[in-house]
């Protein structure tokens, strides 16, 4: 949409001034998006490495479970469910990346993942994932952390870069049109004014 704009030369001035506002506007944008980029495949690469890491331990802790459950004495079990456990405290640390509010979570205060039990009335695979579990608890925090991290920086990215494409694609070049526009019709103007002024002097002249 052609931005309508009267020919004089105040409104030529605030035009550039609105298009070297622009410009430097465009400039700051595009250099936080560039570095948001640069951020978040930083953090993508710990997100995937620290995933890599988790994976095979969760798929262990996950047969140790199933298996060692099969083995466990069912009355345990059925007590176990049943059975409050302490809520585990989680310490939120917030950080800051070129603005954008990130999290990390730790453990504040290791909680026993399951009730004590005799062994005789647990399996030893039904043990060994509930000691894996809780050494894994760690790492899973700080997955979640980066999760929720790389969401919004995600999210920034795109919010910033809607505003790089709206500065570079519509204001920049509807302000340098403005200004063009205006500049014409000025130079118009100055020409039909010096058109007159050369028949009044020859009509003055004339007489």
């Amino acid at each position: 949409m052609k931005r309508k704009t009267t020919a004089t030369r105040m409104q030529l001035l605030l035009t550039k001034r609105k298009l070297a506002f622009a410009k430097r506007g465009h400039k700051l944008l595009k250099d936080k998006l560039d570095g948001l980029i640069q951020k978040f495949f930083k953090l993508k690469d710990e997100f995937l490495l620290l995933h890599e890491t988790i994976e095979p331990s969760l798929v262990k802790i996950f047969k140790e479970a199933v298996f060692g459950s099969s083995l466990t004495d069912e009355k345990f079990l059925k007590g176990t469910a049943d059975k409050e456990v302490p809520p585990l405290q989680i310490e939120t640390t917030t950080g800051n990346i070129m603005g954008v509010k990130t999290k990390e979570y730790s453990v504040q205060k290791t909680v026993r993942s399951t009730p004590a039990a005799p062994q005789l009335s647990t399996s030893i695979e039904y043990r060994e994932a509930s000691r894996d579990f809780t050494n894994t608890l760690p790492d899973l925090l700080k997955f979640a952390g980066k999760s929720y991290s790389i969401r919004l920086m995600a999210t920034q990215i795109i919010e910033t870069r809607r505003r790089v494409n709206a500065l570079e694609y519509v204001m920049i070049p509807e302000l340098e049109e403005a200004s063009a526009g205006i500049k014409m019709k000025l130079s118009e103007m100055e020409r039909g004014s010096q058109v007159t002024m050369i028949k009044v002097k020859d009509i003055v002249l004339a007489k």
